[in-house]
Formats: structure tokens, sequence, C-alpha cells
């Protein structure tokens, strides 16, 4: 069971930069390419480092771990994209239609 709480939350470590740019960036804040991409880059960087003390500690139970952390990662990153994209093109009445 601990296994999978910590999945989840290094899974939700991973992502958490693209989580804080995407807040900056609905506030009304410039949020530029650069910054785009170290988020990426900084979310890539956290997850190594926590899967590889993951493969050095737990052992064999490290799939069940790795897993979490992943799916864990996507869905969130899965639900951040949606959540973007919905305030980049605001809900008009015409596409109810479609």
């Amino acid at each position: 069971m601990l296994v999978f709480v910590l999945g989840v939350a290094s899974g939700v470590a991973g992502a958490l930069p693209g989580l804080l740019l995407a807040r900056h960036a609905r506030h009304g804040k410039h949020a530029s390419i650069a910054s785009g991409l170290a988020s990426i880059m900084g979310s890539f960087a956290l997850l190594m480092i926590l899967l590889g003390m993951g493969s050095l500690r737990l052992g064999s139970a490290f799939l069940p771990y790795a897993c979490t952390t992943m799916g864990t990662f996507l869905a969130l990153f899965g639900a951040e994209s949606v959540v973007a994209w919905r305030w980049m093109r605001p809900f008009s009445s015409k596409e109810v239609g479609a």
C-alpha cells in the first residue's frame, strides 16, 4: 500500500511544474516558450530522479511504484492539457450541436 502512496506522490510531484505554469498563465501572466520548455525539462528530470531513487530503494516493488507514478503523472498531464485547451478556446453555444 505504501508503494502506491509513494507512486501517487511522485506522479503529482512530477506534474507540478506544468501545473504551476498553467496556473501562472491562467492568471494573465506571460508564459514564454522558454518557461514551457523549462517546465517540461524540470518534470522529466524530477521524474527520472524519483524513478531512479525508487529503483535503488524498492527492489521488487519498483514495478507497481513506477506504474503508479507514471499513471498519476499522465492523468494529471492529460487533465492539465484539456483545461489549458479550454482556457485557450472558450466555450461557445455554437459547439453544442457539433
